[in-house]
């Protein structure tokens, strides 16, 4: 995973929100005890034992109708009277309170969230305008950073590179897959959260960062420190790869808007050398832009053909639809494992439901719902996962993930690097595995 946004500036106000929290709870525990004498003083000062509810506590108190309203109220008028504007605005209260609704949606969602689901980002934030315009350069295909991709393991402070961009400042700098970070600028990560990790790799243009790298070598290992230059480069999102006997391989490692005309190029030119048959690989892609993925879906089925059901809760239901003309007929495999996500895991979904492909690997992430990007005023974005994804027979794949047709595990992915394209034949079991299948006849289904 990686360029996640993520909000450390707005990190403040979940402090905030847990201040909030205790006062609330301070302030109920004294009005239980009695609120004041008959002076109007409050019935308890001094230093109080700790006492506070937790948010999860909080969210499943029962108080009356339109009751939380009121104390919400309270507590503004309370907090801007007692604690003074040298240390909180009203503007800052409301800010914090913003995000606060944001961290309260999110507990309630990540109760019934997998392990796997549970490393993305929240489901709700607020984003500086800046921070929304460039998750557009993204679904543009340009990215501004150092181009890697990795797996964080918080516990040991790890980041794992699952895969190096190509032209990136990663690859120039000769960063490898399965290399180890275990500093940035200096800085040790274990234990922090996902978001505070991307916000160190993260940077303008021009910036330079510092990574401290273990690279495992044998039965040892070789540790290293290398600088780069943050850039904004072009991110092809297909790789691809002739594998003999009339199949095809493409790998798509995420989805912008240039995706579906990266993927109708590669049918073209594999069609030219003979492959009428194609393997789709969608393992570790890190979703995208759902509409491109949908037109990628577009090149295997007939116009009018219903992909998938899109549900907004305060808006109704659509039927998404495909558009253009069917550009492969032939036989196809889609490969899957538990880092398939968002877009990738909608294209997936779709053609398995409409008998198009056969699906091998793990289940996939489990997100069936999309995010969108709304204003808030003129300096501030809320970027929302509200948007839910069924199939046209009202299958959810939302955290128990799409079942594939064969299940299969295997580890190895190969690099998404146009300069390696020649490693991709014969390197993966799944690979093998969905050629033999293209090449002989289909295996039952599950």
């Amino acid at each position: 995973m990686t360029d996640f946004v993520s909000f450390t500036e707005l990190r403040g106000f979940g402090a905030m929100l847990r201040s909030l929290t205790l006062a609330l709870s301070s302030f109920l525990l004294l009005t239980s005890l009695g609120a004041g004498d008959a002076h109007g003083e409050e019935a308890t000062r001094g230093e109080l034992p700790h006492a506070a509810v937790d948010l999860h506590q909080l969210l499943s108190t029962e108080v009356p109708a339109g009751e939380a309203a009121r104390m919400f109220e309270q507590l503004r008028e309370l907090l801007l009277e007692r604690m003074g504007s040298d240390v909180i605005t009203e503007d800052q209260l409301y800010l914090g309170a913003m995000q606060g609704m944001l961290i309260a949606i999110d507990e309630q969602l990540r109760r019934d969230e997998s392990p796997t689901k549970a490393a993305l980002p929240s489901s709700g934030m607020i984003l500086r305008t800046a921070q929304a315009e460039a998750l557009n350069e993204g679904l543009e295909g340009y990215m501004t950073g150092i181009g890697v991709e990795f797996e964080l393991y918080a516990r040991p402070g790890v980041l794992v590179v699952s895969e190096v961009l190509p032209e990136s400042p990663a690859m120039h700098a000769g960063i490898l897959k399965e290399d180890r970070i275990i500093a940035i600028n200096r800085r040790r990560f274990q234990g922090l959260p996902l978001e505070d990790v991307v916000s160190m790799l993260q940077g303008d243009e021009g910036t330079q960062v510092e990574l401290e790298v273990m690279r495992l070598q044998g039965n040892g290992g070789q540790r290293f420190s290398v600088s780069l230059e943050r850039s904004r480069f072009e991110v092809p999102s297909v790789a691809e790869q002739h594998q003999g006997n009339g199949v095809g391989y493409i790998r798509i490692s995420r989805f912008h808007r240039r995706t579906p005309e990266e993927v109708a190029d590669s049918i073209r030119h594999l069609g030219e050398l003979g492959a009428d048959r194609l393997i789709l690989d969608l393992r570790n892609s890190s979703g995208g832009d759902l509409m491109s993925a949908l037109r990628v879906a577009d090149l295997f089925v007939a116009p009018s053909t219903v992909l998938l059901r899109m549900i907004e809760p305060g808006k109704g239901s659509r039927d998404l639809l495909a558009k253009a003309p069917c550009l492969s007929h032939g036989k196809l495999v889609i490969l899957v494992n538990r880092w398939t996500l968002g877009a990738a895991e909608s294209l997936a979904a779709s053609l398995q439901e409409q008998g198009r492909a056969y699906i091998m690997g793990e289940s996939t992430m489990g997100s069936a719902r999309t995010e969108t990007l709304i204003a808030l005023g003129p300096s501030l974005v809320l970027r929302l996962e509200s948007v839910r994804l069924q199939t046209p027979t009202g299958k959810s794949w939302q955290l128990r993930g799409l079942d594939p047709d064969l299940p299969m595990w295997n580890a190895s992915v190969p690099l998404h690097n146009p300069l390696r394209r020649q490693e991709l034949a014969g390197a993966d079991l799944l690979v093998d595995t969905a050629v033999q299948y293209l090449q002989t006849q289909y295996l039952p289904r599950r």
